[in-house]
């Protein structure tokens, strides 16, 4: 999936440095939308205790 999203970005603003700068982006994006996803989870797993 990232290799498809990489070559689109590169397809589409043609500067290897601008993909790689978005591709960055996402990727730091999708480590904290988990680590919010895991503390909603422990969250509700702590309060049905």
């Amino acid at each position: 999936m990232i290799f498809v999203v990489s070559a689109g970005l590169l397809f589409i603003t043609e500067s290897w440095w601008m993909s790689l700068g978005i591709l960055m982006l996402l990727l730091l994006a999708d480590a904290y939308i988990q680590a919010y996803q895991k503390k909603k989870e422990q969250q509700s797993k702590d309060n049905e205790s």
